[in-house]
């Protein structure tokens, strides 16, 4: 049913908007709801069993037109998650970091936001014995390390699997307290009149 176009003509041209932003809300109002129900409206069809399934394969068909598949982007957000700064620089005779890409592979380069490179002109002496160098400085940016490996995480199921560990974890410590039950000491201060115990 997913492979061809929904009968109603409604709900196709939703599934097709979907695909623009992944806005449920906006993909309504572009498929003709009323803008003051889209929100709800577009929630309501995401949850229309047909139409999860045509929006499933129409982001399947468009992966395989674009090439672009879930493994090519969980490599290319691993290319940003494990770039260091150590594959771009080689540190000189007298202990300073200089930028160096001349080794550095593709897939670091793929890391790399910006190179920006600046040349300028500085003096040094005076008067006549007054002489200039021109000095290049580069500087580079890599992407977000911490977003990628957060991206990543998501992907590959880390955080949830540290919640199940933790609420494990927090299931095992409940158990051991409540297998105490009554077993736990309990102080009691009695009040005295003053007389011998």
């Amino acid at each position: 049913m997913s492979k061809v176009a929904l009968k109603n003509i409604r709900y196709e041209s939703f599934c097709q908007e979907y695909l623009v932003d992944l806005n449920a809300t906006q993909a309504a109002i572009r498929a003709g709801y009323s803008a003051k129900t889209a929100g709800t409206k577009g929630h309501q069809l995401l949850q229309i069993v047909e139409i999860a399934a045509r929006i499933q394969f129409l982001m399947a068909e468009r992966g395989k037109r674009t090439e672009i598949t879930a493994e090519r982007v969980v490599q290319e957000l691993a290319k940003v998650a494990f770039a260091s700064m150590r594959q771009f620089i080689r540190v000189d005779s007298d202990g300073q970091p200089q930028i160096d890409l001349s080794t550095t592979d593709n897939d670091n380069l793929d890391a790399l936001m910006e190179v920006q490179t600046e040349t300028v002109v500085e003096s040094r002496g005076s008067g006549d014995e007054r002489e200039f160098d021109t000095i290049r400085k580069t500087k580079i940016k890599l992407h977000n390390k911490l977003g990628a490996l957060h991206e990543l995480a998501e992907h590959t199921g880390v955080f949830a699997k540290r919640d199940k560990d933790q609420a494990s974890a927090l299931a095992e410590a409940w158990a051991q307290i409540t297998s105490r039950g009554s077993k736990a000491p309990i102080r009691r201060d009695t009040a005295t009149d003053g007389g011998d115990e």
